[in-house]
């Protein structure tokens, strides 16, 4: 198996040499959404990572994209969604993340490096520590993260690993256990209430534990008719990513 350390993640991802296995479908022309997860640096412990969600509506070539990213940490209920706004250009993404992370600290920048195409489909870099350290977020991203976006419908393993896709019948997603993965994170997104947060939370469910490959919605208050996304994350023991994917379903 190709190990991919966490101190190589972001250096391979410059490097172009990070997903040696990508599935999905080509980048269509104009826009598209982009969902994917970031993970926490430098944790004592990996066993308390808390990995979050992302995503960001990016052109097809240059141009300017905004997204939201989600702060799932203990604490941080009231304050858990910030701003992404960046530009696309031929380098990969680059940006600022807002978020109103605790009572005096409205407006916390967050940063983006410059981060590589590593793919038609698929972007990581790294998200820089707040601007003002301390408070909920702040303790929690005082070391920034790493993150991966990846267009709708697109998988991504690490090399060697089983190939890995999500699966969606009757109300569950499944996805192959793989044999080194020690955590698994998933988020069910409501694209319709993307953009528009008067509508509704965008992240309707989410839950992260020991590794599991099943996740059954049948429970959940969905509704029939509508689209929703499902995104998967699998680390292993050390909180490095093993898979990584994101798709859309119709609720039936």
């Amino acid at each position: 198996m190709t190990e991919v350390t966490r101190a190589d993640f972001l250096r391979l991802a410059m490097a172009g040499a990070l997903l040696p296995v990508l599935r999905g479908a080509r980048a269509q022309h104009g826009g598209d959404l982009y969902v994917g997860h970031y993970i926490p640096l430098n944790f004592p412990d990996p066993a308390t990572v808390r990995p979050g969600v992302l995503y960001a509506h990016l052109p097809a070539a240059e141009g300017d994209f905004s997204g939201q990213i989600f702060f799932p940490f203990d604490g941080c209920r009231a304050y858990n969604v910030g701003l992404l706004q960046g530009r696309r250009d031929a380098a990969g993404l680059s940006g600022t993340w807002r978020a109103s992370a605790d009572p005096g600290d409205p407006a916390a920048v967050f940063g983006t490096q410059g981060s590589q195409d590593i793919a038609p489909q698929a972007f990581s870099g790294k998200l820089d520590a707040p601007v003002q350290p301390g408070g909920c977020i702040g303790e929690n991203l005082r070391d920034g993260a790493e993150w991966m976006l990846l267009r709708i419908g697109a998988v991504w393993y690490v090399d060697g690993e089983t190939t890995f896709a999500l699966t969606v019948r009757n109300g569950q997603v499944a996805w192959p256990a793989m044999e080194n993965a020690t955590y698994t994170y998933a988020a069910l997104l409501d694209p319709a209430n993307i953009g528009k947060p008067e509508q509704g939370e965008v992240i309707v469910w989410q839950r992260m534990g020991d590794a599991f490959d099943t996740v059954n919605f049948t429970n959940q208050r969905l509704t029939r008719g509508r689209d929703y996304i499902v995104s998967v994350l699998v680390v292993d023991e050390a909180c490095d990513p093993l898979a990584q994917a994101c798709t859309r379903f119709t609720w039936r």
